[in-house]
């Protein structure tokens, strides 16, 4: 963390879409919030499942008890000031083909359609400040049911020799946020431990 508390020099205020995304044991929401929060970064923490936002809430502020943030459903924050936009997507282990009705649109409200209202409401501020903002969009592939195995692949796989983490995610935002990587825009940043460029698999 020393290296990282230098990233963050002035107060920003970074809105999480997808807030509860990631498995249970290992959330990305949960991680982003709580390295945010460390930095003294007002978060709004967002999500369709209100009661699952209130609980990473609950696990930030356990981690950084003078955290502020503020969970909410949808977007109606009054903030005038939106310096970090992270929005999660996520992926079902169905394909088009044998994917029902029902979860198709229900993955693309979660994917298209979250975007859409929250960069609808993010914009005009980022564009309104004179500093401009960082927008960001995570993908959350699914794991098959047996995760334990999966894992042990993805360990074989991977030239670094494990699973990513949470943290994995969450200190690369920090980073990209940062003063420091302010000439870093519009690129794809794949956070995978080698794992695509070693195998091929996208």
């Amino acid at each position: 963390m020393s290296v990282l508390s230098k990233l963050i020099t002035t107060i920003l205020v970074a809105l999480l879409y997808s807030f509860n995304i990631g498995r249970d044991s290992d959330r990305d929401g949960l991680a982003i919030a709580a390295l945010f929060a460390s930095q003294n970064v007002i978060i709004f923490g967002c999500d369709l499942d209100i009661s699952a936002g209130k609980n990473i809430k609950a696990q930030t502020l356990s981690q950084v008890p003078d955290a502020g943030i503020t969970v909410m459903e949808t977007n109606p924050t009054s903030s005038q000031f939106m310096d970090v936009f992270v929005n999660a997507c996520m992926s079902k282990p169905e394909d088009p083909g044998n994917m029902s009705k029902n979860t198709w649109d229900n993955q693309t409200d979660v994917n298209s359609k979250s975007l859409y209202l929250a960069s609808h409401f993010v914009l005009p501020i980022i564009v309104k400040q004179a500093n401009g903002g960082n927008m960001y969009r995570l993908a959350d592939k699914y794991t098959p049911d047996n995760y334990e195995r999966f894992q042990q692949k993805r360990k074989t796989q991977a030239p670094i020799k494990r699973m990513g983490t949470a943290s994995d995610i969450s200190r690369t935002i920090l980073f990209l946020a940062s003063k420091e990587a302010e000439y870093i825009t519009g690129a794809k940043i794949l956070v995978d431990g080698a794992f695509t460029c070693s195998t091929g698999v996208v």
